[in-house]
């Protein structure tokens, strides 16, 4: 066993068990860090994308009804760097083209829904993490509304940039991706 699975083994059976003994050493983590079924993980983040065109606050509310193993909820995505930009974008668009090569129409979301919002003159996640990471297109954010999305594919603005917009508008409906931190799993013998 080598010195990173040790480290996760401890931290399961810390988590699982809540002893040391040296019996329970002898255990390997079998998925420590876990997302639920039908998520996709990157790093101890988990995701979901959800293709139903609906209003960002309808988008949060279907994220909180989620939860990992250890209670907390799920919140539309936040975007925390260049890195998880790029992997919730590939989440989009890995769900999205290959149901539909054409993929660029009125049937299809042209944006996911951030978990963004601005509060008073400042911009916050709704899962509490630092808004230190944009991406606004040109000119933005302009003032247009208290939410935030990213454009998936468009003539106008470059793909994954950011744009503000109203959180609730009657005309305005999107794609969003869910996103979680990834829970504990369990622990599996590796010596009987």
């Amino acid at each position: 066993m080598n010195s990173v699975q040790f480290l996760a083994a401890l931290v399961c059976i810390i988590v699982s068990s809540g002893t040391t003994s040296a019996t329970t050493l002898q255990y390997q983590c079998s998925g420590c860090i876990a997302c639920p079924s039908g998520w996709a993980r990157s790093g101890q983040r988990c995701y979901k994308f959800f293709g139903a065109k609906v209003t960002s606050d309808v988008a949060e509310a279907s994220c909180n009804e989620y939860s990992n193993g250890d209670g907390i909820t799920a919140h539309v995505a936040s975007i925390n760097s260049a890195d998880e930009q790029q992997f919730v974008f590939n989440l989009w668009r890995d769900s999205v083209i290959p149901h539909s090569p054409d993929y660029i129409n009125v049937n299809t979301a042209n944006a996911l829904w951030l978990g963004a919002r601005k509060v008073g003159s400042a911009w916050t996640w709704t899962d509490g993490s630092t808004f230190s990471y944009t991406q606004w297109a040109s000119g933005q954010p302009d003032g247009d509304g208290t939410c935030a999305h990213m454009w998936t594919h468009s003539a106008v603005v470059p793909t994954g940039s950011w744009n503000d917009l109203y959180c609730n508008s009657r005309t305005y409906r999107t794609a969003y991706v869910c996103e979680l931190p990834a829970g504990f799993g369990t622990c599996s013998a590796l010596i009987d």
